[in-house]
């Protein structure tokens, strides 16, 4: 850890050649023609959206990319960090005794803060869990997209299952996450929509579990 901040200090907080979390809704979303899907996966790491990718392996064109998440690793931040401005102005604040992200100025501290921020940038936006998503029926869905310039698709359930006591089965239930972001993209796609952004707030970090006579 030590050695890490200190690599960190010495390149004042910067990895070069990595897109900065704060860009990619202003790199990937905005720059994107058509109608786009922006997928907020809470705590999918790296190595899973590789294997997202391997399950999307019929979509015309498909590109995995890192990027350098805002510190601390933390959902309010994370989060806040892909909203609309947050290229052009993004910082970590005391906020009513807590820590919260701010956008252009704006505290964003909670998923209500996110998104009334989100719409007011995108006033035509139309945001929902991945379940409702999977479970509306399609002409439903499409109904509900009408003619929405941007889809935001939020998840939760790797984060969930992350925090989990039980180790053994929240990684197996990831891989029913992963099938489950991937039968998303295809129902936008049967509805419509042909460009999508997927990407996270933070990963997270599996350890061993200390036996007793590690203890």
């Amino acid at each position: 850890a030590v050695g890490f901040v200190q690599a960190l200090l010495a390149d004042e907080w910067a990895v070069s050649g990595v897109v900065p979390q704060t860009r990619i809704y202003t790199e990937f979303v905005e720059k994107t023609p058509g109608r786009v899907a922006y997928f907020w996966v809470d705590a999918m790491r790296f190595e899973m959206g590789v294997e997202l990718a391997r399950r999307l392996e019929s979509a015309q064109e498909l590109a995995v990319r890192p990027a350098v998440a805002a510190l601390p690793t933390i959902t309010p931040v994370g989060m806040a960090a892909l909203l609309p401005g947050a290229a052009t102005g993004f910082s970590v604040v005391e906020h009513r005794n807590t820590l919260a992200a701010q956008v252009d100025g704006t505290p964003v501290a909670s998923l209500n803060d996110r998104l009334r921020l989100l719409k007011a940038s995108v006033p035509d936006v139309v945001e929902m869990p991945l379940g409702k998503l999977l479970n509306t029926p399609s002409a439903k869905l499409a109904k509900t997209l009408g003619t929405a310039s941007l889809i935001v698709v939020r998840s939760q359930e790797i984060d969930s299952l992350g925090e989990m006591d039980g180790d053994l089965l929240a990684r197996q239930v990831m891989d029913t996450v992963l099938a489950n972001l991937a039968r998303g993209v295809r129902k936008l796609a049967a509805a419509g929509i042909e460009q999508f952004v997927i990407t996270a707030d933070h990963g997270h970090q599996f350890a061993t579990r200390k036996d007793d006579d590690m203890e």
